[in-house]
């Protein structure tokens, strides 16, 4: 992810970018925020750190529990999970205010250029031949499954599968 400039202001976390300024608003009663994009007009521009919109602004409001996780140049991540396990992500391009991608994921999630590899639930109710660890992870009460590394083109938005799989667990 990229690296901005955090500041807290009451209830709203704000992260400025180069050409965006991220304010989000902690709900009240909900899991989640409210997200809001700002769209600078120059890097050293000044925005203040307040949950204000205004008509340019890109604003995207909680549906299931997201939380802004960061950007990667123009594009925007939201987390949207309530525990442990299996986390969703949503992507919205910044250049189109758009969501252009919806997926499931496990970290840890890593940026390489215009590519995101994460891992993914691939097998459920594994056995011990799936996963040498699933009578003990079944004992813990937990639910084996089998996690693969995919690799998303965060140009096209097509995922491609890696060979690497990985014992999980599932509540």
């Amino acid at each position: 992810m990229d690296l901005g400039r955090a500041q807290q202001a009451g209830g709203v976390s704000c992260i400025d970018y180069d050409k965006y300024f991220v304010v989000t608003r902690e709900l009240r009663n909900e899991v989640g925020s409210d997200t809001l994009v700002k769209f600078k007009s120059a890097p050293a521009e000044r925005v203040p750190c307040e949950y204000s919109v205004l008509s340019r602004d890109l604003e995207i409001k909680n549906e299931f529990a997201e939380n802004f996780m960061g950007l990667h140049g123009d594009l925007l991540f939201l987390d949207s999970s309530t525990g442990p396990g299996t986390s969703g992500m949503t992507i919205y391009s910044l250049h189109t205010r758009k969501k252009v991608c919806e997926t499931s994921y496990l970290g840890p999630i890593r940026f390489s250029g215009d590519n995101l590899t994460l891992w993914q639930v691939e097998k459920e109710y594994v056995t011990t031949a799936d996963c040498p660890d699933a009578e003990k992870i079944a004992q813990q009460g937990m639910d084996p499954t089998v996690e693969r590394k995919r690799i998303l083109n965060l140009q096209t938005f097509v995922f491609s599968d890696t060979t690497e799989t990985r014992c999980g667990t599932e509540q």
